[in-house]
């Protein structure tokens, strides 16, 4: 993740990065591109502890859908044990 500045209307440039999932996420706003330069310039070469929270957030919410399909495999594997029991016991 980087940190960019945009000129979001005529007048202002904002500081901000992009989520992994592309929605904009700002960080400040500045009357002149070089203002937001500088700024721009701080949040890259320091640690922002808000910005990790998003990032963690968004990596939970990747890591959801992926339990839920190691839970489904789980299952599906129970039940082909099951039903291969089953076939075993009625033949047998």
């Amino acid at each position: 993740m980087a940190y960019v500045y945009i000129r979001s209307e005529p007048g202002l440039w904002t500081v901000g990065f992009y989520q992994p999932d592309g929605k904009w996420q700002p960080e400040s706003d500045h009357d002149s591109a070089d203002e937001a330069a500088r700024r721009d310039g701080q949040v890259c070469s320091s640690v922002d502890l808000g910005v990790i929270a998003v990032m963690l957030d968004s990596a939970d919410d990747a890591r959801a859908p992926a339990a839920r399909f190691a839970r489904a495999a789980a299952d599906i594997e129970a039940l082909e044990a099951q039903h291969a029991e089953a076939e075993g016991n009625r033949n047998g």
